[in-house]
């Protein structure tokens, strides 16, 4: 009678044993992977038992790009558009550098720099971000994995902003606290010149325009005792040489705080923090385009408006720091 009790108690627990083994669904333990950043606020990703990983990433946005889960803009500062046609946007408030898709201008994902990030620029596979303290360009993959810097400290005072010639492997940093501009080989990572020097009194932004070779500069003017300056957009050669100013104390463009600037090629961009609006202007003539944006200080879209980018397409995105937003417009409407 033991015996058979036994035996049947043996077979009984090889029989679970075996099924355990064969049910390829039921018998897989959950496991919980955290993607984010010291663990505050992270996003989890469950893999549950019988489900494709591969359609809950897809799912769930969890791509290559960056591990952070999405956050929310709280204080929108500067903006990259990638060479794959994704934003990136620093955010001081929440020292986060945050991915925005640009059809539906939704938060994707993010990942948290340390030291304040003001300014953003990529080329390739790697990401350059500005920080304020320390006041340092860091290199991360695409990924958003640390690998190097390329200002090092007491390099440069404040990498006010990034620009990036992706074919010469050039990047330009505007440094806000000197008022110049610094030029890095991101290839080799040495600076190989320093341009502007002591001609820029207050810059704020600057882009590149690479089939001219040029720099273009945003400058908010100052007051003195001899009599005010005005606030311009100065284009240089990417040598130093000035070609053009365009005044933002003249007849037809008036202008007061410029910030964020882009160009396309044929238009430049910019934006103006006193007139709520985005100036566009043709680069052979220098004269006026259009303006974007109502500039009503209530029902605005840019309100605070900080940088500028376009995609090539007659798309134009434009930070709004106040509203916490994007704000994007097709041929001059929103």
């Amino acid at each position: 009678m033991r015996k058979n009790l036994t035996a049947c108690c043996i077979m009984m627990i090889a029989l679970a044993l075996a099924g355990c083994q064969n049910d390829d669904t039921s018998g897989t333990p959950a496991t919980g992977v955290i993607n984010g950043d010291n663990g505050v606020d992270d996003a989890i990703d469950i893999t549950l038992p019988g489900t494709n990983p591969d359609a809950k990433a897809k799912e769930t946005s969890i791509s290559p790009m960056f591990k952070g889960p999405a956050r929310k803009l709280v204080a929108p500062n500067r903006m990259h558009m990638t060479q794959d046609g994704w934003l990136l946007v620093t955010d001081s408030k929440t020292g986060m550098v945050v991915r925005i898709d640009p059809m539906d201008l939704r938060p994707d994902q993010s990942m948290r720099v340390v030291g304040t990030p003001i300014s953003v620029a990529s080329r390739e596979n790697e990401i350059y971000v500005g920080t304020r303290k320390p006041a340092v360009i860091k290199v991360f993959s695409n990924t958003g994995e640390g690998i190097d810097l390329l200002a090092r400290q007491g390099e440069i005072g404040i990498p006010a902003d990034l620009a990036v010639d992706t074919e010469a492997g050039l990047l330009f940093a505007l440094d806000g606290k000197v008022g110049d501009i610094k030029v890095y080989d991101v290839v080799t990572r040495t600076l190989i010149r320093v341009i502007c020097k002591g001609e820029l009194l207050s810059p704020t932004s600057l882009a590149v325009n690479p089939a001219r070779g040029e720099v273009l500069v945003t400058e908010n003017g100052k007051r003195k005792s001899f009599g005010s300056i005005p606030s311009a957009v100065q284009i240089y050669t990417y040598t130093g040489n000035k070609v053009a100013t365009i005044s933002g104390g003249s007849s037809e463009i008036s202008f007061g705080a410029p910030n964020g600037i882009a160009t396309d090629g044929s238009r430049i961009y910019f934006a103006d923090v006193f007139r709520k609006q985005v100036i566009v202007v043709d680069r052979d003539t220098l004269k006026l385009v259009e303006l974007l944006g109502t500039g009503d200080a209530f029902v605005s879209d840019l309100r605070f408006p900080q940088d500028v980018v376009t995609n090539g397409a007659g798309d134009v995105y434009v930070t709004s720091k106040l509203t916490k937003s994007i704000a994007i417009f097709h041929g001059g409407t929103p």
